[in-house]
């Protein structure tokens, strides 16, 4: 790829970021299992476009405590800093479908 080519597209930034908040407790093993599932799914479909970052309680708690996290999993969809969309729980919805819809409105 040449610098001057006028066919060459820039490259594509991360402007957009899914926290997922989950518990670290051995009980939610099985929920675990499928957020992380939903991450890599989401992940698969959108590449570039979203970066998606799993954040347990037990390793982070400070950031739990700054986004006012209270229920696990919680999905978090920031762009430049401001946030998008919450869902405490795993959404009912089509997690792809949610994450569309709110980076890319009609």
């Amino acid at each position: 790829m040449k610098r001057d080519d006028p066919t060459t597209r820039p490259f594509i930034t991360q402007s957009a970021v899914l926290l997922i908040f989950t518990s670290s407790k051995r009980i939610d093993q099985l929920k675990r299992v499928e957020v992380r599932a939903l991450a890599n799914s989401l992940q698969h479909e959108l590449g570039d476009l979203l970066r998606i970052i799993l954040l347990d309680e037990k390793s982070y708690p400070d950031i739990f405590q700054s986004f006012e996290i209270t229920i696990n999993p919680t999905f978090v969809l920031l762009r430049e800093g401001h946030e998008l969309w919450r869902q405490e729980g795993i959404p009912e919805e089509n997690l792809l479908t949610v994450a569309s819809k709110r980076l890319f409105p009609t």
